[in-house]
């Protein structure tokens, strides 16, 4: 049975601070020197691990290879190192892979990955480096699906919280995250959630967002003089769209 090594803990630890993704915990990890031969085993095997992606929780993917199979050896580094690392982003990643992989115990790694998952979104929700929303809705979807599927109610109920919070946040329009506001309500939905009133509101935000990107669309067009719009854009004092040639034969369509 492997033991774990400080020196490949405190290197993944390392990685993974501030990064942005596993990809980038992945590409770190892979450049730091860990030491002998059974250490760099280790860290080999959990660059795989950052490098692989957990399958989908409530449907399967489409037009995707099938990831081939992980060796056994590989399997109990990540579990090994599954609670013992301090960040829950890589936590929730490990169990993830390993409740996939059918490795151990099924409870504990739901639980495992759920509660990893929620943790890092509350941490992400608070960074301030521009990623931390994105990334917290797609962690708070992982979660939410894992309760879902496997019947856990008490994260259930900690991700419908958490998630509404997120909503109430994004529609507040202090942050310009149009594509995490989507995730969060299609969280909630898929928690059974009822979301009329929030999408009502989503609907109405980017209702405001997109007349205030076309108005200063039209303005910055206006400041150009008009001689240059009809050089760079011949029908854009008569129109929005290109002139449409005429059509050659038939008509286009009958009444």
């Amino acid at each position: 049975m492997p033991q774990i090594e400080p020196s490949v803990l405190t290197a993944l630890m390392a990685a993974a601070k501030d990064a942005v993704s596993n990809t980038a915990v992945a590409f770190s990890l892979t450049a730091m020197d860990v030491g002998s031969s059974t250490t760099v085993e280790q860290r080999d095997a959990l660059v795989a691990a950052l490098r692989r992606r957990p399958a989908e929780v409530l449907k399967p993917r489409k037009e995707e290879r099938e990831a081939p199979p992980t060796p056994p050896t590989q399997l109990e580094i990540w579990s090994l190192y599954a609670d013992h690392v301090d960040d829950p982003l890589l936590r929730g990643h490990l169990h993830h892979l390993l409740l996939d992989a059918g490795h151990g115990r099924r409870p504990d790694h739901v639980r495992g990955a759920a509660s990893g998952y929620l943790d890092a979104a509350q941490l992400l929700l608070a960074a301030q480096d521009g990623h931390g929303l994105p990334r917290a809705t797609r962690c708070l979807k992982r979660a939410g699906e894992l309760s879902l599927k496997f019947n856990q109610h008490d994260i259930r109920e900690r991700a419908t919280k958490d998630a509404f919070a997120v909503a109430e946040r994004l529609l507040a329009g202090a942050e310009d995250e149009g594509r995490p506001l989507l995730v969060v309500l299609e969280t909630l939905q898929t928690l059974e959630c009822d979301v009329a009133d929030l999408a009502e509101r989503a609907a109405d935000l980017f209702a405001r967002e997109m007349s205030g990107l076309a108005s200063s669309m039209y303005s910055r067009r206006m400041r150009v003089p008009a001689a240059t719009r009809r050089l760079m854009l011949p029908w854009s004092t008569r129109s929005l769209t290109p002139p449409i040639p005429p059509m050659q034969g038939s008509a286009a369509c009958t009444s």
